[in-house]
């Protein structure tokens, strides 16, 4: 059981994971970190029990913060 979830690659195989089954076997309260800003934001937040950090709503797939 783990309750933080690090996404350190944006490797494309990693924007298909199954988020909402992953979520469901974390333990409580959980944590799922994407700074490549792989998924929905809206998606994920809507999961029970789960926070859904990145580092900004503007991060590109070079980790950057784009203006």
């Amino acid at each position: 059981d783990a309750n933080y979830v690090l996404v350190l690659t944006n490797h494309p195989s990693f924007e298909s994971l199954n988020i909402n089954k992953m979520v469901k076997k974390m333990s409580e309260p959980s944590v799922l970190f994407d700074p490549w800003d792989l998924y929905n934001r809206e998606e994920v937040e809507s999961l029970s029990g789960v926070r859904y950090d990145r580092f900004s709503s503007k991060t590109g797939h070079d980790g950057l913060t784009h203006n």
